[in-house]
């Protein structure tokens, strides 16, 4: 069984990867927040910063993209293959509004006919990149890495960006902030502007589509991270013959529709019709809290073998580590005399996560933010502590922020 860290946006960065591996294990892979490519054809100094190798050594870390278009997202892994990278992700599951309306993540799910010619399009450019490239000599190639008369920014302007990129991630905080609440489902229901989803008999192929291309690319792997659908579960049948289609090295699918947001149960008679159907391996996500989840996940479907592990996993950060104990028959392993899954280890771990975000993030207020971020996740596992939580809501300094985390891990 292969476990993944599913990308969380504002969560998942490199420091909490980084420091995550150092104490927990096993994850056999971390996916980064979505990256954004749009027709700029830049991405922003913190996404650079997030994806460079030298801030991720020793783990395996599969970035992910956000986009629907084609031309924006070949750009975007030919630009992040020049970084060393052999597995790019897209994005086709976020369901927040602010992404939705532009028809992007599981908004470019209402519109089959699109993607389709979105998947034809990346295909087809990548193969013909990469004949290209192998026909180039190697100088060339490291060359064309780099952009034309892009000079690159000195120490200020990258200081002065990265400040102007966490002014503005803080906002984004601020204004995503309801959506997190139980009634988030009321909030943007409309479906993308000028859009409807393509009315096909969900199963269907049309005449004259061609056969699945099963060839593949020769030195690149793209995957897909998928709900099952627009508004209507059913839509599934319509989508997967589309990724059945193309050369897709792995096909994660989160079995809800965009409108479900995270309530309400996930469909796991669909994602049994994916497992069974998908020419493509298939990674199954959602709602997998605890060891006795993921045991009866697996007692429903004894053949998958992979599972990407997210807000489960932020929410206890040991769980793919006790899922494989519990698989292998083994106890909780012990750590300088005390148990590793303990508050004491959990309080070390949430320490030394600051401590990495302090040498990226010089603004303290800001890092206090990301850490209580975390226990948007972690409070459900430390019922009746309501003075701490409200001490550490109004927290702005490490200080304040230890103390109210110390309270409600006694």
């Amino acid at each position: 069984m292969r476990f993944y860290f599913a990308p969380l946006e504002g969560i998942t960065l490199a420091p909490f990867r980084q420091t995550h591996q150092a104490f927990y294990k096993g994850v056999d892979r971390y996916y980064t927040p979505f990256l954004v490519a749009n027709q700029t054809l830049h991405f922003k100094n913190g996404e650079l910063r997030d994806v460079d190798p030298a801030l991720n050594p020793g783990i395996e870390v599969i970035p992910q993209v956000l986009t629907n278009k084609a031309a924006e997202f070949v750009w975007a892994v030919q630009t992040l293959a020049g970084m060393g990278y052999r597995e790019i992700n897209f994005n086709l599951g976020c369901p927040f509004p602010t992404v939705t309306s532009r028809g992007k993540g599981s908004g470019f799910l209402a519109f089959p006919d699109r993607l389709d010619a979105f998947f034809e399009e990346v295909f087809d450019s990548l193969k013909k990149w990469e004949i290209e490239s192998d026909q180039k000599e190697p100088d060339q190639k490291e060359q064309d890495q780099k952009e034309p008369g892009q000079k690159e920014p000195d120490q200020k302007e990258r200081d002065q960006g990265d400040q102007k990129e966490r002014d503005q991630e803080d906002q984004k905080e601020r204004d995503q902030e309801d959506q997190k609440e139980p009634d988030q489902k009321k909030a943007g229901q409309t479906k993308p502007a000028q859009m409807r989803p393509d009315k096909k008999e969900p199963g269907k192929e049309e005449p004259g589509k061609k056969e699945p291309d099963n060839k593949g690319l020769s030195g690149l792997k793209i995957s897909v991270k998928t709900r099952i659908g627009w508004e209507n579960p059913e839509e599934i049948k319509t989508l997967l013959p589309i990724y059945n289609r193309y050369p897709i090295s792995e096909l994660t699918v989160h079995p809800r529709v965009r409108t479900e947001l995270y309530s309400g149960d996930v469909h796991m008679d669909l994602f049994g019709y994916v497992l069974e159907n998908s020419i493509h391996p298939v990674c199954y996500n959602g709602e997998i809290y605890s060891v006795e989840d993921y045991e009866l996940l697996k007692e429903k479907f004894p053949r998958l073998d992979r599972v990407m592990l997210g807000r489960g996993l932020v929410r206890d950060p040991a769980l793919a580590e006790k899922i494989r104990n519990s698989i292998a028959g083994k106890e909780s392993p012990e750590i300088s005399g005390g148990m590793r899954y303990s508050d004491a280890y959990l309080e070390e771990y949430l320490r030394a996560l600051f401590t990495r975000y302090k040498e990226i993030y010089p603004d303290e207020r800001h890092i206090v933010s990301k850490m209580k971020e975390l226990w948007y996740y972690m409070k459900v596992r430390y019922p009746g502590h309501e003075k701490a939580y409200k001490k550490m809501k109004k927290a702005v300094t490490r200080e304040q922020y230890e103390a109210a985390a110390a309270e409600i891990l006694l």
